[in-house]
């Protein structure tokens, strides 16, 4: 028998954890976090590769919580 993940959630979140370091506003959009969260991702990705990654990894670990 297949068992589900504790979380019973379908999206892999350490692979977005590692895209978000590699990509910001790549992770942001398959994480699903709207046009809006793209494109604050990418102005932060462009002003700094580190502001970038602070927000989505901030806003995928808001998401996982809630």
């Amino acid at each position: 028998a297949v068992e589900s993940a504790p979380t019973g959630r379908a999206e892999p979140f350490a692979a977005l954890v590692t895209l978000a370091v590699l990509l910001p506003p790549l992770a942001m959009g398959l994480a699903g976090g709207g046009a809006r969260r793209v494109w604050i991702a990418l102005g932060l990705t462009l002003l700094g590769w580190l502001p970038g990654v602070a927000y989505v990894l901030h806003a995928l670990r808001q998401r996982r919580r809630g």
